[in-house]
C-alpha cells in the first residue's frame, strides 16, 4: 500500500513538473473530461481524445517529457515521439512507429517500450546486421530492425499473438522479405512447452512462469539449434536480441553463444524466482563485456532489468 501511494504521488509531482495546464490534465485522466489538450513545457501541445490507453498514453508523454527535460532525448527522437502520438490519436486502422505501421488495437501498449529505457541499451552497430529475435511479441522490435536494414529471425510461441505479428508485417510491404517470424518457444531443448497466455488488453504477455492466462502447448527449439540451421543455409547471425518473460534463464546458460558481436537481453528475475547474475556470469564467460546495465520502469535492475553485452573474443 506504501509503494503504491508513493507512486501515485510520484506520478502527480511528475505531471505538474511537465505540463502547464495540470488541472485540465487531471480532469480528463479521472473521465472528467472527454478531450484534453496537454501543454508540455517544451515538446509542444498534444490534442487528446478519451480512449481504451488514454492513461498510458499520458504516462507515456509525461515520461517523455520527463527525459527531455533531462536532455536525454535527441532531436530525431522527438521528431518521431509526436509522430507516433499523433498517430496514435488519429485513431485509423493502424499507428506508425517511426516509419512502421502497425495495426491500431490495445495490444500497441508494448510500442511504448521504445520510448522507455529500453531505447537507452542499444545495439552499437545494428546497420545491415542479422538478428536473432526472442520473444517478438507483435513483431514490433523485428520491424524496426528491419527499418534499419537488418535481416531478423523472430520467435514468438503463442499463436495468437504470431498471428498479430504477421499482420503487422503484412501492413509493412516494404520490410516482409527482411522478417522470418516462426511460431516457436526457444528454450534448453528441441520439444514442447506448456506457456501461459494472458490474452488481450495485457500487451500480449505470456510465459512459462505465468499462473494467469489460457495454456498453449507449443513447439521448441533451442539457440544452438537455430544457430545451427541459419549456419547450413550460410546465414551467420551477427546479434541477439531477448525478451522472453524468463525463458533466458533457461537459454543463456547452455547456448554457445559465439558467433554473436552483440546480445541484448531483458531480464526477469522477479518473475522467474532466479538470480540476475547467472545471465551476466554466462556471458562474461563466454567472453562478453556487460557495456549496460538498465533498470525497467519501477524495478530495480536486479528485479527486472536490460542487459547489454558486447563480445570481445
Amino acid at each position: 500500500m506504501i509503494k503504491m501511494i508513493g507512486y501515485y504521488l510520484h506520478g502527480i509531482s511528475t505531471a505538474f513538473k511537465c505540463v502547464d495546464n495540470f488541472f485540465e490534465l487531471m480532469l480528463f485522466r479521472q473521465g472528467f473530461k472527454d478531450e484534453c489538450t496537454v501543454k508540455t513545457k517544451t515538446l509542444g501541445k498534444f490534442r487528446l481524445k478519451d480512449n481504451p490507453v488514454k492513461v498510458s498514453m499520458i504516462n507515456l508523454i509525461l515520461n517523455f517529457q520527463t527525459k527531455a527535460l533531462e536532455g536525454k532525448c535527441s532531436d530525431e527522437e522527438i521528431s518521431i515521439f509526436k509522430e507516433f502520438i499523433k498517430s496514435l490519436n488519429e485513431n485509423k486502422e493502424y499507428v506508425v512507429l517511426n516509419g512502421v505501421k502497425f495495426e491500431y488495437n490495445s495490444e500497441i501498449l508494448v510500442l511504448f517500450e521504445y520510448f522507455s529505457e529500453m531505447g537507452n541499451a542499444p545495439f552499437e552497430n545494428i546497420e545491415n546486421k542479422t538478428i536473432i529475435d526472442i520473444g517478438a511479441n507483435i513483431a514490433d522490435t523485428a520491424l524496426l530492425f528491419a527499418k534499419k536494414g537488418c535481416d531478423v529471425f523472430s520467435f514468438e510461441p503463442v499463436p495468437p499473438v504470431y498471428e498479430i505479428a504477421l499482420k503487422n508485417i503484412d501492413l509493412n510491404p516494404d520490410l516482409k522479405d527482411k522478417v522470418h517470424m516462426f511460431n516457436k518457444a526457444v528454450s534448453d531443448d528441441e520439444g514442447f512447452i506448456e506457456i501461459k497466455f494472458a490474452g488481450e488488453g495485457r500487451s500480449l504477455s505470456s510465459s512459462i512462469y505465468s499462473e494467469d492466462g489460457d495454456s498453449y502447448k507449443v513447439e521448441t527449439v533451442s539457440l544452438d539449434k537455430i544457430v545451427s540451421d541459419l549456419k547450413e543455409q550460410g546465414i551467420n547471425p551477427n546479434l541477439l536480441h531477448m525478451d522472453c518473460e524468463g525463458s533466458e534463464f533457461d537459454i543463456i546458460p547452455v547456448s554457445d553463444l559465439s558467433i554473436f558481436e552483440e546480445v541484448v537481453i531483458e531480464h526477469h528475475q522477479k518473475m522467474a524466482g532466479k538470480d540476475h547474475r547467472i545471465i551476466l556470469d554466462s556471458l562474461t564467460s563466454q567472453g562478453f563485456e556487460i557495456k549496460n546495465k538498465i533498470s525497467w520502469g519501477n524495478s530495480t535492475f536486479e528485479e527486472m532489468g536490460i542487459i547489454h553485452a558486447v563480445n570481445k573474443r
